[in-house]
């Protein structure tokens, strides 16, 4: 079941369970439905204040709508109404039972009237539980109560709260607001005069010229002006600098302080602990609680009477003597009284817990006023910042529009320069870009050739284990040239600026001017190998005193290069293919590349820096001299030096022979040691094997006999529990035999006194 409790009236709705799983707006059609409150007009919380949002599930609110947690309901029909509440109370069956008791007391002893006693005796301890039980229905009420209004304390708090954060942000943008009041004054005074500004800076035709954002009113403008206002008339910006002008005056520090006011109050009216705190209900409810406790000792004094005069009913039937019904019924009349005042006493629990209760209820009712009251407030005062606060952000969006009418020739001139320059500069980068690929393929292509040439001769030589590395090959760089960008920029060129600088005097200063020319010094070959030797911490002198060393290192060769020294060439002069390694990439690796080897008396301040190519090589190595004398001798030199090293090598292969040898020895010998070593270890290994299993075997012999042992003493005890169990039998079948004796013994000895003393009565009253 799914449980709702109403908090102002203190009663209980049970619904089904299916309603869980619907979403709180049903809930609520379904509860407007059976008890007439509109479902515009319910507030439904759960411990801890939160509210239940009807666009949400009722089974999303975890751990509600039970019994001892149910789904509280305040309704603000009831809270809002001038009719006085009438709280929801059980009264039960409120019986007097003092005059059926007089009566039944009054009546004259006979069997009828201890029958009729014994139903009075039984219709008492009836009422005292169904009195009982409604008492106890109506403390748990309260205590239900108690929980939903510390729900509603929980929920203003947290609204509060809201209510407090929300104040302090918006006071921090007025304060910020007000600190920047004074240049808004000044930006708004000062307009007109940037107005006059734009109305002399002209539209560039460049800009108007195929530009899908503008529009066909933009397109004829002429001026910066005309173009702002083309979509809106001037007479329109005149209207809003006035409602600026107004909307500062108005918002002032006078109006925040008022409004700081109407937030204190609200929250000093939230923050009241007496209309919180109910004092002395947590006494109340400890004391009623106490009072229930009284009440369940009534009930069983009810049912022990009850009882009593029951079995005496049966006594009586069973005996069938109307001797002892004078003293019988003497006895129940006592009996009866106790009973009565037990009833009495306990009606006056019921009408106290009952007017509690009320009381509760009514308390409560005002204190929900008092609350839908602090709300309301706090809604009124959030609902004007929420005005206060629209109104500044529209102020200050009109502001920044403002603003940047204000920067807008600053802005346009810069543009138009940025513009300008960022031609300049893609057409210049592309320029030197797609040179800087085409010479760094011709580079990479001729490294790649050089390698393999050599690779191919060094490939299958036994002198290859002695230089490692030589396998690697350059990684391509810069090989393709970079993508066409600035593409759709507006075609600005320096005329427009000159043009802009002739009709605006006074404002050239601030207008930008570039030219291709001066991105064509940023990328010249000079300068990037200087902005490269700077980097590196070199003087250009020792810069190009390394790149003469790195050509002296270069291996010679008298059928691939011109031994003569090559003079300086200037680049740029030179066709495409052979510039050689001017570019940003000239470092002292690839100047070593392709050079010729030079005369050391050469100076080091103009290094040869150009590369060989395949057919200059090929004309060179026609036009080589034929072998001097000098030679043939270095030839003889070189044979007896073959001899020598073939002599070497022969040693060496007879040193490495023996070295295997003594290798393939001492590996069979510790071949043999492994091998006895396993077999050791085999042997370990097994008698470990065997140890084990015996210390287990023992383990589970001992382990067998201590459990035999527990089974067999289990067993004894079982057996002596059953001769136990049969002697408890014997022993409650002599008490039975015995009790029924002692019965019959005292039936028989009352009978004989009774007689005995009727006899003697009738003998005295006779003498």
């Amino acid at each position: 079941m799914l449980y709702v409790f109403h908090v102002e009236t203190g009663s209980m709705m049970t619904y089904d369970m299916n309603l869980a799983l619907e979403s709180v707006a049903h809930l609520k059609g379904v509860i407007g439905r059976m008890c007439s409150i509109p479902p515009d007009k319910q507030v439904l919380l759960v411990s801890g204040g939160e509210s239940l949002d009807s666009n949400n599930r009722v089974c999303q609110y975890s751990a509600a709508g039970t019994d001892t947690n149910p789904i509280f309901l305040f309704s603000k029909c009831t809270i809002e109404s001038t009719t006085p509440l009438t709280p929801s109370v059980n009264y039960g069956s409120d019986v007097d039972m003092n005059e059926e008791t007089k009566y039944a007391i009054a009546m004259q002893p006979s069997y009828d009237t201890v029958l009729q006693r014994t139903k009075l005796a039984k219709k008492f301890h009836e009422l005292a539980k169904e009195q009982t039980k409604v008492c106890e229905q109506l403390v748990h009420d309260q205590h239900l109560q108690q929980q939903g209004w510390a729900a509603v304390v929980a929920n203003l708090e947290d609204t509060t709260k809201a209510f407090e954060n929300k104040a302090e942000l918006f006071e921090q943008h007025f304060n910020q607001f007000l600190q920047n009041r004074e240049e808004h004054y000044h930006l708004l005074q000062n307009f007109r005069g940037d107005l006059e500004i734009l109305s002399q800076i002209p539209v560039l035709p460049a800009l108007l010229l195929n530009n899908e954002n503008i529009d066909s009113s933009q397109a004829e403008a002429t001026t910066l002006l005309e173009w702002i206002t083309s979509t809106d008339r001037q007479s329109n910006m005149d209207q809003a600098v006035d409602s600026c002008f107004s909307r500062l005056e108005q918002l002032n520090e006078t109006t925040m302080q008022a409004l700081k006011k109407n937030i204190e109050a609200a929250i000093e009216t939230a923050s009241n602990k007496s209309m919180k705190e109910i004092k002395g209900l947590e006494e109340r409810l400890s004391g009623l609680e106490n009072i229930m406790f009284s009440n369940k000792r009534y009930v069983q004094e009810q049912e022990e009477h009850s009882i009593g005069l029951n079995q005496n009913l049966q006594r009586l039937s069973k005996l069938g003597d109307e001797t002892i019904l004078p003293d019988l019924c003497q006895t129940h009349s006592r009996h009866l009284s106790v009973m009565l005042k037990n009833h009495q006493q306990m009606r006056d629990i019921l009408k106290r817990c009952t007017k509690a209760k009320e009381e509760l209820s009514l308390n409560l009712l005002q204190r929900l006023k008092w609350v839908v009251f602090v709300q309301n407030n706090i809604s009124d005062v959030s609902h004007k910042l929420l005005i206060y606060h629209e109104g500044l952000k529209a102020l200050k969006n009109r502001l920044d529009i403002f603003q940047q009418v204000h920067l807008s020739p600053d802005i346009y001139l810069n543009a138009v320069g940025e513009v300008v320059r960022r031609r300049a500069f893609s057409k210049a980068f592309l320029k030197w870009a797609h040179d800087l690929s085409a010479q760094s393929d011709d580079i990479y292509k001729e490294e790649i050739s050089r390698r393999k040439a050599f690779h191919d001769q060094f490939e299958n030589h036994f002198l290859r284990n002695l230089f490692p590395g030589l396998e690697d090959e350059p990684p391509p760089f810069a090989a393709q040239p970079p993508n066409v960008f600035d593409n759709y920029l507006p075609e600005l060129t320096c005329e427009d600026i000159k043009l802009l600088k002739q009709q605006l005097p006074e404002m050239a200063s601030a207008i930008p001017e570039y030219t291709e020319s001066s991105f064509n010094f940023m990328f010249s070959p000079n300068l990037l190998r200087s902005t490269a030797t700077e980097q590196n911490g070199l003087t250009p002198s020792q810069d190009a005193a390394d790149s003469s060393i790195g050509a002296l290192l270069q291996p010679t060769s008298s059928a691939g290069h011109d031994l003569s020294p090559q003079p300086s060439i200037d680049v740029p002069s030179l066709p495409k293919e052979d510039r050689g390694f001017e570019s940003e990439t000239d470092t002292e690796e690839f100047e070593k590349v392709g050079q010729s080897p030079v005369d050391p008396n050469l100076p080091l301040e103009n290094p040869p820096c150009l590369i060989q190519t395949s057919d200059k090589s090929s004309s060179q190595q026609s036009s080589t001299p034929s072998v001097h004398p000098e030679k043939e001798e270095n030839l003889g030199s070189v044979s007896s030096q073959e001899s020598l090293t073939m002599s070497t090598m022969k040693k060496i292969t007879n040193l490495a022979v023996t070295g295997a040898k003594q290798w393939r020895e001492e590996l069979s010998t510790l071949r043999s040691c492994m091998v006895e070593n396993s077999k050791d270890m085999r042997e370990n290994f097994e008698e470990l094997r065997r140890e084990a299993l015996e210390r287990i075997t023992l383990l589970q012999q001992h382990h067998e006999e201590t459990i035999a042992n527990l089974k067999k003493m289990l067993h004894e005890r079982e057996q002596n529990l059953a001769m136990a169990k049969e002697e408890l039998d014997r022993v409650e079948a002599k008490e039975g035999v015995l009790m029924a004796e002692l019965q019959a013994k005292q039936t028989q000895v009352v009978k004989i006194s009774r007689k005995f003393t009727l006899h003697e009565i009738a003998f005295y009253l006779i003498k």
